[in-house]
C-alpha cells in the first residue's frame, strides 16, 4: 500500500511540475531562480565575511594615523 501511494505521489508531483512548466515559460523562471539563487549565495558571503575579524598590526601607518587624528581632537567635518 506505502509502495502504490509513494508511486502516486511521485506522478503528481512530475505532473503538478510538468502543468506549471507548460502554463510559465522556462526563460523567466531560470531567470528568476538564478537571480534567488545568487540573492543567498551573497547573503551566506556576507554572513561569512562578517564573522571574521580584522587585524591590524600595532606598526601600521594607517593606525598611527588615525591615533594621531583621535588625539589631536580635530573635527574632520
Amino acid at each position: 500500500m506505502e509502495r502504490y501511494l509513494a508511486i502516486f505521489l511521485g506522478v503528481l508531483i512530475l505532473g503538478s511540475l510538468g502543468a506549471f512548466l507548460l502554463y510559465v515559460p522556462v526563460l523567466p523562471l531560470a531567470l528568476v531562480v538564478t537571480l534567488l539563487l545568487s540573492l543567498v549565495l551573497v547573503f551566506i558571503l556576507g554572513v561569512h565575511t562578517g564573522r571574521r575579524r580584522i587585524r591590524i598590526s600595532r606598526g601600521s601607518r594607517l593606525v598611527d594615523g588615525l591615533r594621531r587624528l583621535a588625539e589631536s581632537g580635530e573635527d574632520l567635518r
